[in-house]
């Protein structure tokens, strides 16, 4: 692309790609960039500027440069070749513009190939919808979160946990899938709850999905927006506690959950009064969990990088437990 055509793109990029459709010159390689500079300009916008662009609709626009059946199917969609980063840049900028009706007609709307093909062409088409399916739904959660719309991303997940099995489901790996949006939920801030039923419904999923249902159960509860309790997630652990020497083991999400569990059944439990569990809550933490907490650092990670350069999430952990006073 030309740099001469750089400054036009970034000061009105609806304009610039209404321009290039109009002289004919639009293609895969200039949609992609529309579409990355469209959200950028979204972003960069505050106020009644921002709301006054997103009224007009950008990424609909490049829907209706794919076809007049674009935004019902995603045909259109996978026939070309994108980079990597486009399908979660055009996902967010849907959400941005209140498009979720196209994305969960891509997303629920069966998109099985025809009858007449056959063979290892319909198993091919068939798993590659399924990856643009799998792709889109963790964009589109990610992109509702960030929103602060924890109700709808909350009312997507479930539906597409019921669809985890069958020629339609959206799901390879349900557990991973509701683990990492639940660890992903947990750090997020400024999220927005308006329908109890909705995290509730959740809740009562997790058997469904869950290799281990007690421990998500316990931290969910723990994080619940409304009930955060912490009888099920300190059940959970004095359950699992004898074998804590061997968490060393674990995956990686779930070491990440027992310290998410560890430190908020903590805070819990201090606003309870409850100093007594809190301290064996935090002790467990310490004795299992110490590089997720920051309180040792690999030897090989030492010689690599700085203590100052210790991962975020490490020191944010440590500032939590300084702060709680244990000890």
């Amino acid at each position: 692309m030309s740099t001469s055509l750089l400054p036009d793109l970034l000061k009105d990029p609806i304009e610039w790609f209404e321009e290039r459709v109009a002289s004919g010159y639009a293609s895969t390689q200039s949609l992609t960039i529309y579409i990355q500079s469209l959200l950028h300009k979204y972003n960069s916008l505050g106020g009644s500027e921002r709301d006054g662009y997103i009224r007009r609709r950008g990424a609909s626009k490049a829907l209706a440069w794919l076809g007049p059946s674009a935004d019902k199917s995603l045909g259109p969609l996978i026939e070309r070749p994108w980079p990597p980063d486009f399908v979660n840049a055009f996902v967010t900028a849907l959400v941005i513009e209140h498009r979720q009706d196209v994305l969960q007609r891509w997303l629920f709307t069966a998109t099985s190939p025809p009858p007449t093909v056959d063979g290892n062409n319909r198993d091919s088409a068939v798993t590659l919808s399924r990856i643009w399916k799998s792709r889109i739904l963790k964009a589109y959660l990610l992109a509702e979160l960030s929103s602060g719309r924890l109700d709808a991303s909350l009312s997507i997940l479930c539906r597409a946990l019921t669809l985890s099995s069958g020629e339609d489901r959206l799901l390879q790996n349900p557990h991973a899938s509701a683990a990492g949006f639940i660890l992903t939920m947990i750090e997020t801030p400024r999220l927005e709850l308006d329908e109890p039923s909705s995290y509730e419904s959740f809740l009562n999923m997790v058997p469904q999905w869950s290799r281990e249902p007690l421990l998500w159960w316990g931290l969910l509860s723990a994080h619940h927006p409304h009930n955060p309790t912490a009888g099920d997630g300190l059940k959970y652990l004095k359950s699992v506690a004898r074998t804590a020497d061997s968490w060393q083991s674990l995956t990686r999400s779930k070491r990440r959950a027992q310290v998410e569990l560890c430190l908020a059944l903590a805070r819990l439990l201090l606003a309870e009064d409850n100093v007594k569990d809190a301290t064996w809550v935090m002790d467990l933490a310490r004795s299992g969990f110490p590089e997720e907490l920051g309180l040792t650092i690999d030897q090989k990670v030492t010689e690599e990088r700085r203590p100052s350069q210790v991962d975020e999430k490490e020191m944010a952990n440590l500032r939590e437990l300084e702060a709680l006073c244990l000890g």
